[in-house]
């Protein structure tokens, strides 16, 4: 069994909100000093004592990895892994996105699980499906099937995988084939044979799918506080950064969307987050008449 000696934890990051220091910090006291793969086009994260890595274009040709598409930022996170994997030395990486939920009490459990984990690669909903994926439809031209699923919020990946991803990544910038980071994953597994672990299945108690998904969002200042969340959580979001989102249209928030911070907010918080919710009505019904 390796030790988490052997394994560097990585958070992507854009900025250092509640969300992310609640997530360093929890990594912190499990043992782990995890190393920020930093997004710094807005400005430069000052992150102390904390390793960083500085994620750019220029940094991404220099690995060979040229003719990105415009919106590679969110759409290829695979890219941290390689970035990381040119400055460290680890056999394994598990890399954790900044809007990810730890509880606190459970930290420890969650290192020890990743890194006594024996498969390749793991992630959650990692697993063939029916459906085929949007954005890894181009698979097939490497004759690998675009229904094989994850989502990428809390992944890790061995050398060989993560090698095997850059290789693929590799080819489909240089053939002008868009894949996402979800799409690399799965298609390095299967080109290269590797064993693999879906997270729901491997913890069950650690990834509760009512808690780890894709959406709805979750409020952080509620979660933060429940004492009896043992699951992690994601996406996670704060009130701030959420009436930020509905104002400005950043995020297409609706009450639909938002269902479990509005059932979860306090009563202060919902009152608010109910009126921003009819001024962004409002506003957008005026732009339609307009």
């Amino acid at each position: 069994m390796t030790t988490f000696r052997d394994t560097e934890f990585l958070v992507r990051a854009q900025k250092l909100d509640a969300v992310t220091n609640s997530l360093i910090s929890t990594l912190q006291s499990a043992g782990v000093s995890p190393v920020i793969v930093a997004d710094e086009r807005n400005g430069a994260l000052q992150t102390g004592q904390l390793r960083k890595i500085s994620i750019c274009e220029k940094a991404l040709t220099d690995l060979g990895l040229e003719r990105l598409p415009d919106n590679w930022a969110w759409f290829c996170g695979d890219l941290c892994y390689y970035l990381a994997e040119s400055q460290l030395n680890a056999k394994r990486y598990c890399l954790i996105e900044s809007d990810v939920f730890i509880p606190p009490a459970v930290g420890s459990r969650f290192v020890e699980a990743m890194v006594g984990h024996p498969a390749s690669a793991i992630a959650a909903n990692l697993k063939p499906n029916f459906q085929k994926k949007r954005y890894a439809a181009g698979l097939t031209k490497w004759g690998v099937a675009p229904s094989f699923g994850c989502i990428f919020p809390v992944t890790q990946v061995s050398q060989a995988v993560l090698r095997d991803m850059k290789h693929l990544r590799k080819e489909a910038l240089e053939r002008g084939i868009s894949l996402n980071d979800e799409a690399i994953l799965t298609g390095a597994i299967q080109r290269g044979g590797h064993d693999f672990a879906a997270l729901e299945d491997a913890f069950p108690e650690l990834f509760d799918p009512a808690f780890f998904q894709t959406n709805p969002p979750h409020l952080f200042e509620a979660v933060s506080v429940d004492s009896q969340l043992d699951s992690l959580v994601h996406p996670v979001v704060n009130f701030e950064t959420i009436i930020r989102r509905i104002e400005t249209g950043e995020k297409t928030y609706s009450r639909h969307r938002l269902r479990k911070v509005l059932k979860t907010c306090p009563k202060p918080m919902k009152k608010m987050l109910k009126l921003a919710l009819l001024e962004a009505d409002a506003k957008e019904a005026k732009g339609e008449q307009s």
